[in-house]
């Protein structure tokens, strides 16, 4: 991978100044302050030059986070809180239940709540208690929230825009591009669906589709094309897919077999998730959880490898400690975070920051909405013919 500071672009289009202000926080540009005094020509050409280089890794990896679907369909943590106090009729009495305060009540945290709730529901299921009152609560709230994440991805999405510029970029032998994501909704599947990609996400191909994580080592090529070694055999629009919590459209039966649905499952019982509660992380070491995020924690162990982390609120542990570790460990890894602000809160974050003041030059973090990022990334296409590359500047 490219480590040295870009050159100037010969195309004139390159230099011209986006509308949205760019802010970049990267050791290749000694840009070390998030403030307005940042030229946001000079970062537009760096950045741009910077994503046309590394679109050309050999592995690409991307983590999305709710940030990618706020705006488009999905909600904030608060949004949610809002949706649920409308919606669940006994909601007033659930926190009477857990004796929240008005403080509490103002944060609108709903990951919180559902904690209080499954820890009250594991101490009365321990002194073998009834716990039914607990369980409707909680099943209340996770009605709630499973139908808010079944929404239908609109048509202004960056999504299509997102998948097309990631699929263009890479040639027929390259390793398929692998997204994991801890939403919940279909929104890759419906962008997939738009551009006529197809995704590989580890159910099989049988009229039921049932988890099978050895899905993920099968690959679809052009039968008349099939020549061993031959570049253009493999079809190009095939990405894998890893939903690291679960998705609206898998569900469980009573064998414990995963199926997916064409459709959002409406029972919160039957959906098989990762709710946003205390035990996220224990649940996380059950199957599928753990097929994915080993899968993902391998991806990032691979060298010559982008990665692309986008929405991500940092606030999983499990999630973070891969991440801590990967950029600790692989030095063949270059990492770009994109959130809507710089902010060093979290401490993954305070810890990335130290590492990029200390001249860790594979490490970017980028000021953008995720809908604003998208706009920025290039267009590369390869020529499978003649394995020649023509960037393509809008």
């Amino acid at each position: 991978m490219t480590k040295t500071k870009a050159n100037n672009p010969q195309d004139p289009k390159d230099s011209e100044t986006p509308k949205e202000k760019i802010l970049l926080y990267s050791s290749s540009l000694q840009l070390k302050e998030s403030g307005e005094s940042q030229d946001n020509q000079e970062v537009t050409v760096f950045l741009k030059e910077k994503l046309k280089s590394s679109l050309r890794s050999e592995h690409i990896v991307v983590l999305s986070g709710a940030g990618t679907s706020i705006g488009f369909g999905g909600k904030t943590m608060a949004q949610l809180w809002d949706v649920v106090n409308g919606n669940v009729a006994e909601f007033a009495d659930i926190l009477a239940y857990v004796k929240y305060t008005e403080e509490q009540i103002d944060l609108k945290n709903l990951e919180h709540l559902l904690s209080f709730l499954q820890i009250d529901k594991q101490n009365l299921e321990n002194k073998q208690q009834d716990a039914s009152q607990t369980i409707k609560f909680i099943n209340s709230i996770e009605t709630e929230i499973l139908k808010e994440c079944s929404f239908l991805l609109p048509e202004n999405a960056p999504h299509d825009l997102f998948l097309r510029k990631l699929l263009k970029a890479r040639k027929n032998v390259d390793p398929r591009v692998k997204i994991f994501t801890l939403n919940y909704d279909m929104s890759f599947e419906t962008a997939a669906d738009r551009i006529g990609a197809v995704l590989i996400d580890g159910f099989s191909f049988s009229q039921r589709q049932v988890f099978n994580a050895s899905t993920y080592d099968l690959d679809i090529v052009y039968r008349e094309k099939s020549r061993i070694h031959s570049e253009e055999s493999f079809y190009s629009k095939v990405f894998h897919l890893y939903k690291i919590h679960g998705s609206v459209s898998w569900s469980k039966d009573v064998s414990s077999m995963i199926s997916k649905e064409k459709e959002a499952v409406s029972a919160s019982e039957k959906a098989v998730l990762i709710y946003p509660n205390s035990s996220k992380y224990e649940r996380s070491y059950e199957m599928p959880f753990f097929e994915l995020v080993n899968r993902f924690q391998n991806a990032l162990r691979k060298e010559n490898t982008t990665l692309l982390v986008m929405g991500y609120s940092f606030n999983d542990d499990h999630i973070n400690r891969i991440l801590r570790e990967s950029v600790k460990s692989n030095a063949n890894l270059e990492v770009f975070i994109v959130k809507p602000t710089i902010e060093f809160i979290n401490p993954l974050l305070i810890e990335f920051k130290e590492w990029i003041d200390g001249g860790l030059n594979d490490l970017h973090i980028i000021g953008l909405k995720f809908e604003d990022f998208v706009k920025q990334i290039p267009e590369v296409i390869f020529d499978t013919e003649n394995i020649r590359e023509k960037i393509i500047k809008k």
